[in-house]
Order: C-alpha cells, then sequence, then structure tokens
C-alpha cells in the first residue's frame, strides 16, 4: 500500500479587499490540478451581526484563536487527505501567523504575498460596502511585516486572472518573476 500524498497548500496573504479572494477563484481556473477554495470569508460569514461588539480583549483573543483553528483544521483535513487548497487569509497579528505556523507549518505550504497599495484597497473597501471603514488601512500596517513569501503579486494594477497567471507559471517552473 502507498502512501497517501500530501494536497499541495497555497496560502494568499494580504490585507482586506486586497483582491485575495478573486484571486483564489482565478487560481482555480487557471491551475492544472482542482483545488479547494478555503476562505476567511467564508469562515466570518457564520458570526451573526454584532458578534464581535462589545466583548472584553480576552473573549476576543480566544474567540480569535478558536476562528484559527477552525481555519487551519480545515486546510490540514483537506491537504491530509490529498486534496490540494488554496487558503486565502489574513496573517495581520502575531497571535494569528503563531497559530498559523503552529498548525499548518507541516504541510509545507507555498506562502503567497498579495500587495495592494493603500489607496486602492482604501477606494476597494469603499465600494465593498461590507468591512468595516479603515480595516485594510490597520492590517496594511502589519499584514506583511516580516514574512518571508515564496512568491508574491500586486493587484493594484494588475488582474486576478494576471496574477494567477503568474503564480501558475511560477509553480511550474516557467516564469520566476512575480507580477
Amino acid at each position: 500500500m502507498s502512501a497517501a500524498r500530501m494536497g499541495q497548500v497555497l496560502v494568499l496573504n494580504g490585507a482586506s479587499s486586497a483582491g485575495k479572494s478573486s484571486l483564489a477563484k482565478a487560481l482555480q481556473r487557471a491551475l492544472r490540478e482542482p483545488h479547494l477554495h478555503v476562505a476567511l470569508d467564508a469562515f466570518r460569514a457564520m458570526e451573526p451581526a454584532d458578534y464581535w461588539r462589545g466583548i472584553d480583549t480576552t473573549v476576543t483573543q480566544r474567540w480569535i484563536a478558536g476562528l484559527c483553528r477552525a481555519m487551519h483544521s480545515t486546510v490540514a483535513a483537506f491537504a491530509e487527505s490529498g486534496q490540494h487548497v488554496i487558503f486565502d487569509t489574513a496573517l495581520d497579528k502575531t497571535s494569528v501567523a503563531d497559530a498559523f505556523n503552529a498548525d499548518l507549518g507541516h504541510l509545507g505550504i507555498r506562502l503567497i504575498g498579495v500587495h495592494c497599495e493603500l489607496d486602492e484597497l482604501e477606494r476597494r473597501e469603499t465600494a465593498r460596502g461590507d468591512r468595516p471603514s479603515g480595516l485594510a488601512r490597520r492590517q496594511l500596517a502589519t499584514i506583511h511585516a516580516g514574512r518571508a513569501y515564496d512568491f508574491s503579486v500586486d493587484t493594484t494594477r494588475t488582474s486576478a486572472s494576471d496574477c494567477a497567471a503568474a503564480i501558475a507559471n511560477w509553480l511550474e517552473g516557467r516564469n520566476p518573476a512575480p507580477a
């Protein structure tokens, strides 16, 4: 009996409204093998309105840890069963990054930085209307700090399809230059 093959895990890290979800969908179309899209937004969509309002710091930290464990467990379960995963997330807090490394470090992930200029992030955030004002600005200060990316793209002026093509080419060893 042969050992099961581990699924590939591509992690898209970027600020809110950087285009991670659009990029993940474009990657699903661009990659040769099927990849599941595990999205932070899908987990956050489970929360009722005002879920985070009025809770103290201790509870907030515990809930964030639970959210991270749930997402990371999902990614790990898929990858360990041989399924490929695109995980779009925001590693904007030290505790979140530490949990990410502890929970998923054994998977041999490929960390992809999704960059976008602040003025464009804020324009997208306003146009979306489903994000707290200033979220992208707050995240941008820490989201990429100290991260060593395997590959990076900038979605400020480059389409999700073009960024996905650059990532696919990089993964296949055809083009090492970031988009």
